[in-house]
């Protein structure tokens, strides 16, 4: 559980995922450099704003509009040729967000299914990962879970290939257990810390005890929580200087 929340984190925050492409609608390829324009320090002189995660930028001829109509149908012909490029530059995980699409998926499913067909070996779509209306942390939420497919993947699989069969869970974000198979990267960042919790509540009410406070101490980080009647959750969350709703 930690080791899992660790190796995710530790990736994301010394930026050692994979090379990663993100590929979004026409028009918006430079949404998540802009973002929500919100300034940290309103009185800064000089703005450093973190580089971007994914290595490349592709814009999707499509465009679906706010009750999910089609605009403009999706041309896969050009999005193959730069397929094909960027797995020559050694870019083999993709992010697909395009816009309105928790409304109208099959665009992001099609591009995807046409780049798995071209050979990358990691598709995160973001209507699939996260469907919901925004799509700055819907696009976010993809580029972190295709950025951290292939660390979470190994991890995973070096920890099932012992078990030789039997049943692996992983604990999520949400402090529930999933299966290896559909556990997804997005998914760990905050595993360890929501187990600790769920597990202080567990052991507080074996006692009788309702309302808790919890002192959970890892290898890199301690977390302190409080508990009383209810666990609280929160959909949005920040990791380093990434978004993500999970």
């Amino acid at each position: 559980m930690r080791l899992a929340t660790t190796r995710g984190t530790n990736a994301l925050l010394e930026r050692r995922g994979a090379a990663t492409a993100l590929f979004i609608t026409r028009g918006f390829g430079d949404l998540l450099r802009i973002g929500y324009q919100q300034r940290p320090d309103l009185f800064a002189l000089r703005i450093v704003k973190p580089e971007p995660l994914y290595a490349a930028v592709v814009e999707v001829d499509e465009r679906v509009d706010a009750a999910g109509g089609e605009v403009r149908p999706l041309d896969l012909e050009p999005l193959r040729r730069r397929a094909t490029e960027l797995l020559a530059r050694g870019i083999d995980s993709a992010a697909v967000a395009l816009l309105n699409s928790y409304r109208r998926p099959r665009h992001e499913q099609e591009v995807a299914r046409c780049l798995r067909q071209a050979g990358f070996r990691h598709v995160s779509a973001s209507a699939e990962l996260a469907p919901f209306i925004r799509i700055v942390p819907r696009a976010e939420t993809a580029v972190v879970n295709a950025y951290l497919a292939e660390v979470i993947d190994g991890y995973r699989e070096r920890v099932r290939r012992p078990l030789r069969g039997g049943s692996l869970h992983l604990m999520t974000s949400a402090g529930g257990l999933e299966r290896a198979s559909e556990f997804r990267a997005k998914d760990s960042l905050l595993s360890g810390p929501a187990g600790g919790v769920v597990g202080a509540v567990a052991a507080g009410r074996r006692s009788g005890l309702e309302r808790v406070i919890a002192f959970d101490m890892g290898g890199t980080s301690t977390d302190v929580s409080r508990h009383e009647d209810r666990l609280a959750y929160s959909f949005e969350t920040r990791v380093g200087s990434a978004r993500l709703l999970a």
